[in-house]
């Protein structure tokens, strides 16, 4: 095998002869791909009417080697691949471009195959991808439209399978059942395009896998869709390191704080940090340092799991789907993997959590700003500098106003602030329990039950509750009825209200209106108690106002 890596001349090969290649494994999707199956379904059937309507799909490109190293995956799409026993000095082929598309056309054409090998049982889908895949895909003869059709329920007669495209026998078969001779020559007619439709090759040979790696990065920067999580996998990739892998570790580690889902996106920025590295450091300079470091991706854990504890104590976050911004996250790893805690510093965290928060200090902002205040916190918790003013850093803090939060979205970062004190205010109420925070750091928004008709009532937060699923109905017929003071002060229900008569539109609609400027005075508490929180002349008269 040539070295150092070279490009043979393309070839033309059929896309009966690449899914033929596909099913019995000689062609392998190596790890350092991404694995997801992304594209939505007027992809999957756009990319079969180009087939059929004879336009190119693009070329793939494949990865020819005699290493035996390098790990594949064992499905492709939903369903399973063949991987073959190779002989030592054996070529081996591997995708290296057209991973959904040769995903969408295994789906839909190639898995043919695999039923006719079987006498007509249709592969185990992979348990996990078949949800959130709709498949098979059908060629409606009369419409001339790819189609869906519902699993479990026997589509038209006209409408042909994708998967008997390379299963005579089968095709035969439907080809019979149709009472019209028009359609059935049709039917043969598409089949045709498919098998006989043309796809170019273009082979890499080399058993470098460096090289391999590089021209991975170029072909697939070319796109929008890679992100630099997939590249930094891609670049780092070797037979005993692979980043998606040690991703997930890194994950399953963090579901012990009710961090799991935390976004892959940020656990790299972490990465970087301990890396010593830029948050905007390239990928090719941060693949490189990540393999060269020991226990970086442990260490990175480590400080995520300070910041998911310290977050908790001092800003009621328990889990990340309610936390203002992930930068926060990020900031706190960096600053806590150095410092011991204390109940001095978890009071100056709460003021700078709160103070970012609403000042939304990360909200839409460039590297630049979140490195600044990595850095300047350092400085300070490490008592470097006496204080923030005076760490090279203090035209971070800036007056700001805080006006009247009108719609209730959980993704910004007010609604979650709001999200983060009405969680506090239930769990004291009902004794010092944590259970609607956890259930808003799991849930975000989802924890939050509306229990009227959001037509007349709207979706403020005055008509948001943190309710469990299970106990809505009961919590809706204890709303309308007598409130204890637990009940009152758990849902920051205004403590002078009282049903009089019929629970009409208009006794609702006052009765949200007094919670509303309840859970202002409680915005307005906590603004007014956090240092360099200024400006909130604007919340104070809106109070006033309501």
């Amino acid at each position: 095998m040539a070295s150092p890596a070279y490009f043979r001349s393309p070839t033309i090969q059929t896309l009966k002869g690449v899914l033929e290649e596909v099913h019995t494994g000689q062609i392998l999707v190596p790890m350092f791909q991404r694995d997801p199956f992304v594209w939505q379904d007027e992809q999957r059937l756009m990319l079969l009417d180009s087939i059929y309507q004879g336009f190119p799909i693009g070329s793939l490109m494949i990865w020819r080697t005699t290493r035996d190293d390098i790990a594949a995956y064992e499905h492709l799409g939903i369903f399973p691949m063949n991987i073959p026993e190779f002989r030592e000095g054996e070529v081996r082929q591997y995708l290296l471009d057209g991973h959904q598309r040769l995903s969408t056309l295994y789906m839909a054409i190639g898995v043919g195959l695999a039923i006719k090998e079987s006498g007509g049982v249709m592969p185990e889908p992979d348990a996990e991808l078949q949800g959130s895949v709709r498949w098979p895909i059908y060629f409606d003869l009369e419409g001339k439209t790819f189609v869906f059709h519902r699993r479990g329920s026997s589509p038209p007669a006209t409408y042909l399978p994708m998967h008997c495209v390379l299963d005579s026998y089968r095709f035969f078969e439907f080809q019979r059942e149709l009472d019209d001779r028009k359609l059935g020559n049709f039917a043969e007619s598409v089949v045709t395009r498919f098998r006989d439709y043309t796809i170019p090759i273009i082979p890499m040979a080399t058993d470098e896998l460096d090289q391999v790696i590089k021209s991975f990065q170029r072909v697939n920067s070319q796109g929008t869709s890679m992100s630099e999580v997939h590249m930094i996998t891609a670049l780092s990739y070797k037979t005993d390191f692979d980043l998606n892998e040690r991703l997930t570790q890194v994950k399953e580690g963090l579901t012990l704080h009710g961090w799991g889902d935390f976004d892959e996106k940020y656990i790299l920025y972490v990465l970087k940090d301990v890396l010593g590295l830029k948050l905007d450091e390239s990928a090719e300079r941060t693949s490189k340092a990540l393999l060269e470091s020991g226990d970086a991706l442990q260490q990175a854990q480590d400080s995520l799991s300070l910041a998911a504890e310290c977050l908790a104590r001092v800003g009621d976050v328990f889990g990340p789907k309610v936390l203002p911004s992930a930068y926060q996250a990020v900031v706190l790893a960096g600053v806590l993997r150095d410092v011991e805690a204390s109940d001095a510093l978890d009071d100056f965290l709460h003021q700078w959590f709160w103070y970012t928060t609403y000042s939304e200090q990360f909200s839409g902002v460039s590297f630049n700003v979140v490195q600044k205040h990595l850095e300047a916190l350092r400085l300070v918790v490490k008592k470097e500098v006496p204080s923030w003013s005076d760490s090279p850093y203090s035209d971070l803090i800036k007056p700001f106003e805080v006006g009247i939060m009108k719609p209730f979205r959980f993704n910004s970062v007010r609604t979650r602030a709001v999200a983060l004190q009405m969680a506090r205010c239930h769990d004291e109420a009902m004794g010092q329990t944590t259970e609607a925070r956890e259930l808003v750091g799991q849930q975000g928004n989802d924890a939050f039950f509306v229990p009227f008709s959001s037509k007349t009532f709207g979706l403020d937060v005055e008509h948001r509750f943190i309710v469990p699923v299970d106990e809505r109905r009961a919590f809706k017929t204890k709303l309308l009825g007598q409130w204890d003071e637990t009940f009152c002060q758990a849902h920051l229900l205004p403590k002078e209200w009282k049903w009089h008569g019929m629970c009409d539109e208009d006794a609702i609609e006052s009765m949200l209106a007094l919670r509303r400027r309840r859970i202002l005075h409680m915005e307005l508490e906590k603004v007014e108690a956090i240092d360099d929180l200024r400006s909130s002349e604007r919340l104070r008269k809106a109070a006033v106002e309501l």
